[in-house]
């Protein structure tokens, strides 16, 4: 009976080792590939650092599209907490559930509970991108209307030359030379 202790200690062990084995192995063959690409792919300039992307390089649309997306996907782990904390808060209110289950927890959802939490999550999610591609939207084009609106009014207004200063007589200042 010792001996097949000491076989699971020593099975459990010699998993561990190739393990470990194994990682250093990528390690070994994945390291110098990078740094090789990484010396490959240097520009001509000494510069580490990224260059910015200038204003007119991408459509108003395609920043627009990019911005929908990261706030859809983003939103998405958020929407599946609380849509998963609703429908668990719904089963425990209506009776379907006797208990309150963990969603961080391992529960026991039918395929139809998983499909119905993760369905309604991604709408959420997409609404939520929807909703913020429609706020940017209405900013740019009340901008877009303030801009024209503002370029309209100085075209109207007609800048002349005053007269010069010569004509003016000089201001009347008195200087208080009391010391208190």
């Amino acid at each position: 009976m010792v001996i097949g202790r000491h076989y699971k200690v020593h099975k459990c062990f010699l998993l561990h080792n190739i393990g470990t084995l194994l990682i250093l192995i990528i390690s070994i063959i994945f390291f110098p590939l990078k740094v090789n690409a990484a010396e490959t792919y240097t520009s001509t300039d000494d510069s580490t650092e990224a260059e910015p992307y200038h204003p007119g390089e991408f459509p108003q649309w395609a920043h627009n599209l990019r911005r929908t997306e990261i706030i859809t996907l983003g939103s998405l782990p958020f929407t599946v907490l609380w849509v998963s904390l609703s429908y668990e808060t719904y089963n425990y209110v209506t009776g379907v559930s006797s208990t309150f289950q963990n969603p961080f927890g391992s529960n026991d959802y039918s395929e139809s509970d998983i499909a119905k939490i993760v369905g309604i999550s991604f709408g959420a999610s997409v609404a939520i991108g929807l909703v913020d591609l429609i706020i940017t939207l209405v900013k740019q084009k009340k901008e877009k209307d303030y801009t024209q609106k503002t370029k309209e009014v100085m075209e109207r207004i007609k800048i002349t030359s005053s007269p010069p200063e010569e004509n003016f007589p000089p201001p009347d200042i008195e200087v208080n030379n009391e010391e208190k």
